[in-house]
């Protein structure tokens, strides 16, 4: 190959995720060019390997390669390679937060590109003009030249490259600056144009954003599986702080949950990783009724907070831990802020933000009725605008509080049966059990928060895990544990499943009809009563036994599970008497291997 064919396969091994033969490639690329006197095309080769560098946190191979790019155009006249080159320092203004030259330099980079015919380097600069342009506070502005940007990528205007890297870009600016309804949008414009081309719709990078959108818009089953593939791929290839960024989405994941102590691990390796771990950890500290840590660690974040929006992401959680420490003038000092930083964003995130904080504080002042109109607006702008069923549902259980002192106990109910509902099909369990505990508390009758029903239970878990991760190591375990949960997730919501509990590396899922294999199972159907996101009864007990009985890669089930002809798909039946159960138990197990 040439010079620029291997450019070419530099940008065909990344889209492949093999970054390290990306880098070899632009490497080789850029000597032939050098080799051939062709310094402006080595200049831009250059610029790449400085990109690249850069995604991997290395900052001083990114530095002298940007250098070098600098010194190889210093004597060439003007060209395409001085467009690159002008576009690359108006993205080092705008990290540096110099956005009023960087809004300049990017109109000069998109005059070069046009007068030179590069398209990608067009789209790049509209976006980038755009970024800067929001970092100014023109935020109309600098969103319509990002859908623009947006629109020409998808339009098929730049390289597959270019339009991915785009992609990216527009999802982490919208995250940041928490635009959920717009990054949604977008994910899903971007999947269509990655359908039609056959190309890979989300590389590593592009997969810690897309579970981020996924999480919030209440995709969680997906968001797992995303974050969880983006976190062995990005470890893998050694895109550490990236792989952080996936560790953080999947605490978040697990913390919502109730899953604590997967969420601790995962919080962790973020750490580990560089990623603060915040607002999750302090939330799940929170939980945990660690206030003082939660505290601790929000204060410190808060302290070397760059910029608004990184303030933005963190005070919503210091109001919530310093009200339930009894400090209402920090929490009020926090919530003074947020409504601050949402006046000037004016993103209906923000708002609904600072609409939450605030109503938290006027219930902590016992001025109720005005706490009820600020959660009515959160709620709405939460469900309405920003499509995030989990955070609307947060926020209708506030307002069933308000609603509540003010006496207005039918409505109060009616709002915590909405949240319960949603948190019920989320999986998220501690707040269904709130809500529910919160309903009782109102006086919600015996037959609203348990209801005769019949389900099949089935329980799983992994087989001489403790053996296993001993063999393998924390790291690789968790992995393993990240990639075995979002598989059976999937069967579970493919078969229409209720995840009822998971604990370590085991799960209880209610079915209405059929079932999900795995390692080691137990299937049951009963009669039992349902309520507070839980099943209780004896037909619960008969199917944590049955699992129990069973052996490594087995799955029994009992006889009253069976329907129609399963002839060659069981076993004979045979007879157990279970711990604790009067009655022997007659199974089969399934032929499934």
């Amino acid at each position: 190959m040439d010079a620029d064919g291997l450019a070419e396969f530099a940008v065909v091994s990344w889209m492949a995720g093999d970054f390290g033969a990306c880098l070899e490639l632009y490497g080789r690329s850029y000597r032939g060019h050098l080799d051939r006197g062709h310094h402006t095309a080595a200049a831009v080769v250059a610029l790449s390997l400085a990109w690249e560098h850069e995604g991997r946190g290395e900052e001083a191979q990114s530095a002298g390669w940007a250098g070098r790019a600098m010194t190889l155009l210093e004597d060439e006249p003007q060209s395409v390679g001085h467009a690159w080159l002008t576009w690359w320092r108006a993205r080092e203004l705008i990290y540096a937060g110099d956005c009023v030259e960087a809004v300049e330099l990017a109109e000069e980079a998109a005059r070069l590109a046009r007068r030179f015919g590069d398209a990608d380097l067009e789209v790049l600069t509209r976006w980038y003009g755009g970024r800067a342009m929001i970092g100014c506070g023109r935020l109309d502005e600098g969103f319509r030249r990002i859908d623009e940007a947006m629109a020409a990528a998808a339009g098929g205007e730049s390289s597959v490259l270019v339009s991915g890297a785009v992609y990216c870009l527009t999802v982490t600016a919208c995250q940041q600056l928490a635009d959920y309804r717009r990054a949604s949008e977008w994910t899903q414009s971007q999947a269509r144009w990655c359908r039609e081309r056959a190309v890979p719709v989300f590389p590593s990078f592009c997969r810690v954003n897309r579970a981020a959108i996924l999480r919030v818009g209440g995709e969680w089953l997906e968001a797992e599986r995303e974050a969880a593939a983006a976190a062995e791929e990005l470890e893998l290839i050694g895109y550490r702080y990236d792989a952080g960024n996936a560790m953080y989405e999947l605490g978040e994941l697990h913390r919502c949950r109730g899953d604590l102590a997967a969420a601790e691990q995962s919080f962790a390796s973020a750490c580990e990783y560089g990623i603060d771990a915040l607002p999750g950890l302090a939330l799940l500290r929170l939980r945990q009724d660690r206030l003082e840590d939660a505290r601790a660690s929000l204060d410190a974040a808060l302290g070397e907070a760059a910029e608004p929006l990184d303030e933005a992401r963190l005070l919503p959680a210091l109001v919530e831990v310093a009200l339930a420490e009894g400090d209402t003038a920090a929490a009020a000092a926090a919530g003074d802020r947020l409504s601050l930083i949402a006046e000037r964003l004016m993103l209906p995130a923000h708002i609904a933000r600072s609409a939450t904080a605030q109503g938290r504080l006027l219930l902590a002042v016992a001025d109720a009725k005005a706490a009820a109109a600020a959660f009515r607006l959160a709620a709405r702008i939460w469900l309405v605008e920003v499509r995030a069923p989990y955070e609307a549902a947060l926020a209708q259980t506030l307002l069933a509080r308000a609603l509540s002192d003010l006496g207005k106990e039918h409505d109060a109910r009616l709002a915590l049966r909405s949240a319960h509902a949603v948190f019920s099909s989320l999986g998220a369990r501690p707040d269904a059990a709130d809500a529910a505990a919160a309903l009782a508390g109102l006086g919600a009758s015996h037959d609203e928060l348990a209801r005769p029903t019949a389900r099949a239970f089935l329980f799983t878990d992994i087989v001489s895990s403790t053996a296993l991760l001993e063999a393998i190591g924390d790291r690789a375990w968790q992995q393993l544990v990240s990639w075995h949960d979002a598989a059976l997730r999937a069967e579970f919501a493919a078969h229409r499943g209720e995840e009822v509990d998971h604990a370590g590396d085991g799960f209880f899922v209610a079915f209405e009809t059929g079932f999900a294999p795995s390692v080691r199972m137990g299937v049951h159907a009963a009669d039992v009563l349902a309520g507070d996101g839980a099943y209780r009864g004896r037909g619960v007990h008969v199917a944590a036994r049955i699992a129990s009985a069973a052996t490594t890669d087995e799955i029994l089930v009992s006889l009253d599970c069976l329907q129609g002809d399963v002839a060659g798909t069981v076993g004979e039946p045979r007879t157990l008497v279970l711990k604790g159960v009067a009655e022997p138990v007659e199974v089969v197990s399934v032929l499934w291997a």
